[in-house]
């Protein structure tokens, strides 16, 4: 991840790299990746998957020989906007997830709202940081 990220919360499984860089002055307030890895989890879906009720689309990608599960899917708290891309993939009994998230600002919020932020542009980062995953052998 960027050296901008910063690992927070690294507990049973879970971690959240927060302070990934984005451009400034739009809707966007954060962008962050969270890591869950868990066993015996078949079939191996986003853990976002259950608790948002805005998931949508499924499909398999390959990054690197690497089969992964892209999920993706929409949630909203107090004004807040969270649009996240996870993928996950599985090897023996372990399930790893990588859940990117562009959490922005609702403008209809605003009398003038601030201009809204580019969601390919801001995504680009998350593909260079799912290129670098790997399995490490035990």
């Amino acid at each position: 991840y960027p050296k901008e990220g910063q690992i927070a919360n690294p507990e049973n499984g879970y971690a959240r790299i927060n302070g990934l860089p984005f451009a400034p002055g739009t809707n966007l307030m954060e962008k962050y990746l969270e890591v869950n890895v868990t066993q015996n989890a078949f079939p191996c879906p986003s853990p976002n998957v259950n608790i948002e009720s805005g998931s949508g689309g499924s499909q398999q990608i390959l990054v690197n020989g690497i089969v992964f599960q892209q999920q993706n899917g929409v949630g909203a708290a107090a004004g807040n906007i969270f649009e996240w891309t996870a993928y996950s993939t599985q090897k023996a009994n372990v399930c790893a997830s990588l859940t990117f998230v562009l959490h922005s600002a609702n403008p209809g919020n605003y009398l003038t709202p601030p201009p809204l932020f580019d969601k390919t542009a801001e995504s680009k980062l998350f593909s260079s940081i799912l290129a670098t995953f790997a399995w490490l052998n035990p």
